[in-house]
């Protein structure tokens, strides 16, 4: 769908404008399921009409153009059959769907419009050259394999009016609104510029210039978000872009997002502005909510009074309000967000709404939204390769896989699909925990996945007869099936646990690089991009013209940091039990000696599990606590604000959300302590990444390992200063901080001053310090 405002003029095809609307269809996790069994079953009509019906031609191109309120649209589509003549031509227009047929043709109507516009555009655009032909849709229903067939008339000419009238509101409604957005001034983002900062600013608008991506590095509390925003928001002002984008790999990330655009909204109160949260967050009801259709909903927006745009005019709707109107009005929550993205000049999402192709066409379905007139801002952008890889990693859990089973049997025509999935399941069963798996298995199991996706063509299930869930978990089969055959995917099969089989993507830089490419323009942000060579690979840029690099810096930052090695202990995963009393003292005696909350981060749960019980008898008088595990956002926040004023020393997890998602660290911690490097467990899956790494088996290992577990530490601790009145003290405990390899790894201002190597220097520098 391509649109210019400026022209009133809209290129698209026939069905997308057929299916044009404020709530399309476009999430559903069967959406290329259905397209596949949709071909399937053209194909098997097509074949019928062939061997008893004469004269008729199949998948027919067409084009035109069509004038509505001042608005041209200009089409291209296929019509799946039609009859030329000899006498009046007929079209014929079929459509697969999960209803119980026969039905009355005014079920179909109210329940199914999009696929009587698109048969009357047909029509309309055929009738203008010859006689105006007759249109009919063959309904089919994939649970039963039942045809019925419905003849179009005046009324459905009128509906179709009606909706061209309603598509060009919309239109016209957003072209009004960009022509107040090029009126617009945008504010400066700061009140006062910091060294470092104008200097990027500069660089930044330059390089908006090119058709390249911007890779964006600068300490934490830099003002990065600031900077690119504003420029995003002067491209938006000059009508370089129509939209912007700006992802996070955390919903932790919306926060300090949203701070800042709210600043810049109030001195543009024209801009608009939604955080699109997960599907799963806004629910309220899920059962009932599932069970609205589309008309249904829509009637329930109508009846409610409300306006996407007057709603974003008042200010930006949280979750928590949007949840309201959806209980005050009984509209999904989901839905509403729906309604206000088509109006909403910036968009903040997860990556996954780019990035994992199960639940990319949220956006993808969107009225309005064009990639090439959108500016895409990726924040934290170090963990984009690791989520891009982890959308197109897949899990089999016996159990999981045994509750879809017992529904499938339990449906009237599940076809070959229950034999299947008990063999797939006896398969995942009977697996073993292993780094690897036996080739020989790996075969079974791609070759039952690929039966049971062609078995589900094949199946018919009632409405209501499998759960959504169970549903979601099978029409993933299919991208599963065409992700495994790409060639620049590749895989690595294990099993993390007895009964669990995993099928773990190494490597989607090409796909990233596809996704980037559609943007008219993408700006990748974060404090640990470098090493730049490294994360370029990562994101599928071969070469330094193919990106733009600015590299902002904080002369401020020196002497914000004070940083000691602790060379006296091990932690290395095998040696790291010798000396836990170590590591425990030397946690309980910075507390003691320190003022305020002293903060421990360690590599993962267990360890810090292990110390945290040995703090609670050599230290019984210390209040410790461990960041709890699977807090929603409002959740985090809370517990942070409560272990920083209550505890003394607070136990927390590199890579994790408190570690890289919050800034409320920033000027209340004032000693930290990091237990180890942080680097990757060794096992089968890191192995298989370090076999698929370039270069020598010191590079790879740089690349695998050490680049990971030094980004978290930096990510860690940039957010313990943000501001040049903030200072903080921190140990890195363990002995391979003094490696050179290690230490090349941490930006300049956290180089170590100073080497512990003795019980008297742990007292003398850095407890008495």
């Amino acid at each position: 769908m391509h649109w210019d405002w400026q022209n009133r003029t809209l290129k698209l095809s026939v069905g997308e404008l057929a299916r044009f609307s404020l709530i399309s269809a476009g999430d559903e996790l069967a959406g290329k399921w259905r397209a596949e069994l949709g071909s399937h079953w053209h194909g098997v009509l097509r074949e019928r009409a062939e061997q008893t019906e004469a004269g008729w031609l199949f998948e027919q191109s067409v084009s035109g153009n069509i004038l509505q309120e001042g608005w041209r649209f200009e089409l291209k589509g296929r019509i799946d059959q039609i009859r030329p003549g000899p006498g009046k031509p007929v079209i014929r227009e079929i459509k697969t769907v999960a209803t119980t047929l026969p039905s009355e043709d005014s079920i179909l109507r109210e329940t199914y419009p999009q696929h009587f516009h698109q048969a009357m555009l047909y029509a309309f655009l055929l009738g203008r050259k010859s006689e105006f032909p007759e249109t009919e849709l063959v309904f089919l229903d994939i649970q039963s394999a039942f045809t019925q067939s419905v003849a179009l008339g005046d009324d459905d000419f009128k509906n179709l009016h009606r909706h061209l009238q309603a598509v060009a509101a919309i239109l016209e409604e957003r072209r009004s609104h960009f022509s107040r957005l090029r009126r617009l001034e945008v504010p400066s983002p700061f009140p006062a510029w910091r060294p470092g900062q104008p200097d990027a600013r500069e660089q930044l608008a330059v390089a908006l210039d090119q058709p390249l991506p911007i890779l964006f590095e600068a300490p934490t509390g830099f003002g990065k978000t600031g900077l690119v925003l504003e420029q995003a928001l002067l491209s938006l002002a000059r009508g370089d872009a129509e939209r912007i984008i700006v992802m996070t790999g955390k919903n932790t990330g919306h926060s300090p997002l949203l701070n800042q655009l709210l600043a810049f909204k109030e001195e543009m109160p024209d801009l608009t502005i939604h955080a699109l949260r997960s599907r799963k967050d806004h629910e309220l009801d899920a059962e009932f909510e599932r069970s609205l259709s589309r008309r249904e909903i829509m009637e329930r927006w109508s009846d409610s009074g409300l306006s996407a745009p007057g709603l974003l005019a008042d200010g930006v709707l949280d979750l928590e309000n949007v949840r309201l109107l959806g209980q005050r009005h009984g509209i999904p929550p989901w839905a509403i967000s729906r309604f206000l993205l088509p109006y909403a000049d910036v968009w903040i999402a997860d990556f996954n709404y780019l990035f994992d192709p199960r639940v990319a066409q949220v956006l993808e379905g969107i009225p309005t939204f064009s990639p090439n007139k959108t500016l895409l801002i990726i924040d934290e952008a170090h963990n984009l390769p690791d989520r891009a890889a982890g959308s197109r990693s897949y899990r089999f859990n016996a159990n999981e896989l045994g509750h879809v089973l017992t529904e499938v049997q339990m449906a009237q025509f599940p076809g070959k699909l229950p034999r299947i999935l008990d063999i797939l399941q006896s398969l995942v069963k009977k697996q073993s925990t292993c780094d690897c798996l036996d080739p020989p298995v790996e075969a079974d199991l791609i070759g039952l996945i690929r039966e049971a996706s062609t078995a589900l063509h094949e199946c018919h299930f009632f409405e209501n007869e499998i759960s959504p869930e169970s549903l979601d978990w099978l029409f993933q089969l299919s991208q599963l099936q065409t992700d495994w055959d790409q060639p620049d995917l590749p895989y690595h099969t294990y099993s993390p646990a007895k009964g669990c089989i995993e099928l773990a993507c190494l490597d989607a830089s090409t796909q990233i690089r596809q996704t980037l490419g559609r943007f008219r323009q993408t700006i990748l942000m974060s404090a640990t991009l470098r090493p730049w060579d490294s994360f370029k690979k990562a994101i599928g840029i071969a070469r330094d013209k193919e990106a733009r690099q600015i590299l902002g810096t904080s002369p401020w930052l020196e002497g914000c940091f004070e940083i000691m090695v602790d060379a006296r202990v091990d932690t290395r995963f095998r040696q790291r039990d010798r000396f836990l009393d170590t590591t425990t003292r030397t946690i309980g005696e910075s507390a003691l000696s320190g003022k305020g909350c002293t903060v421990a981060f360690f590599p993962s749960y267990q360890y810090a599990r292990k110390v945290l019980e040995r703090m609670s008898y050599l230290f019984s008088s210390l209040r410790c606590e461990l960041q709890p595990r699977d807090l929603n956002l409002e959740k985090q926040n809370e517990f942070l604000e409560s272990a920083l004023l209550f505890n003394d020393v607070l136990f927390l997890v590199l890579g994790s959300r408190f570690s890289e998602g919050i800034d409320a660290l920033g000027g209340r911690v004032s000693q930290a302590i990091v237990v180890g490097p942080a680097l990757p467990e060794v096992n089968g899956l890191q192995k298989a990444r370090e076999a698929l790494a370039t270069g020598n088996s010191t590079s790879r290992f740089h690349a695998v390992y050490l680049i990971p577990g030094l980004r978290k530490i930096s990510q860690a601790l940039g957010r313990l200063v943000r501001s040049p009145d903030q200072r903080a003290r921190v140990l890195l405990h363990g002995k391979r901080f003094m490696e050179p390899d290690y230490q090349d790894l941490l930006p300049e201002y956290l180089q170590p001053c100073e080497a512990i190597v003795t019980d008297e220097d742990l007292d003398k520098k850095w407890l008495r310090g």
